[in-house]
């Protein structure tokens, strides 16, 4: 028998406003899961922090294809849920595909320091 394998999707987000650490953020993304989705939430949406980077403070998480909405809604609601700031914005820049797509989008996002 064979066995299906997970199929993922990569959402690249974007941190505006104040600069956060990746464990900051690592753990506002996974605080709002839990308080908005539950336990069932986390384990349906095989959420997975991939990489954050600090000098674009943009990041990319990982999902299964069929919950993209609810990590996605995750992202967007950390900052009032956990993180308890007013001046912080959190969004997804775009959904991939593949990792190699996902870091080449990460990569193409200015950092908070250009002013173009």
């Amino acid at each position: 028998m064979r066995v299906k394998r997970i199929r993922k999707r990569y959402l690249v987000f974007k941190v505006r406003g104040v600069c956060l650490k990746e464990q900051t953020v690592r753990t506002a993304i996974e605080q709002t899961l839990q308080t908005l989705h539950g336990y069932s939430g986390i384990l349906r949406s095989f959420y997975t922090f991939v990489v954050f980077d600090e000098e674009r403070q943009a990041g990319i998480v990982s999902c299964h294809y069929g919950v993209v909405n609810l990590v996605r809604s995750s992202i967007a609601l950390a900052p009032t849920i956990a993180l308890k700031h007013h001046n912080v914005l959190m969004y997804t820049v775009k959904v991939a595909g593949t990792l190699k797509k996902a870091k080449k989008i990460l990569c193409s996002i200015p950092s908070c320091n250009d002013t173009r």
